[in-house]
C-alpha cells in the first residue's frame, strides 16, 4: 500500500486473497508494444489511476500502515471489516472477510 495524505492507495492485490475476493483494485501494468526497424519492445508501465484509496475501516479513519493494523489486530480470521474506500472519485463501501496472516 502507498500512503496517501487521504488514506492508503492500494498497489498490488494478491490474486486469491481476501482484498481480491472482495473485488479491491490495486494498479494495473500495462504493456505497449511497438516495433522499430523490425524489431518489436515492450514498454511496462504501472498505471495507479483504477487503484481504489482505503479511507476507514469500520468508521475509523485510516491514514497510513498502521492505522489499518490497528483496526484489524483485534479480529480474527473469518472476521468481516467495512471498508470506506474511493474507487473513480465515488466513496463506496466493501465488505472484506479477514484471511489468515501468511
Amino acid at each position: 500500500m502507498f500512503e496517501k495524505e487521504q488514506g492508503l492507495l492500494i498497489v498490488v492485490v494478491a490474486p486469491d486473497g481476501p482484498a481480491a475476493q472482495a473485488g479491491l483494485q490495486g494498479f494495473n501494468l500495462v504493456t505497449k508494444r511497438f516495433s522499430q526497424g523490425g524489431y518489436t519492445f515492450e514498454q511496462k508501465t504501472v498505471d495507479p489511476s483504477h487503484a481504489d484509496l482505503i479511507q476507514a475501516v469500520d468508521g475509523q479513519p485510516v491514514r497510513t500502515a498502521d492505522d489499518l493494523l490497528a483496526c484489524i489486530e483485534d479480529k480474527r480470521p473469518g472476521d468481516q471489516v467495512r471498508l470506506s474506500i474511493i474507487r473513480q472519485n465515488m466513496q463506496i463501501e466493501v465488505p472484506v472477510t479477514l484471511g489468515n496472516p501468511e
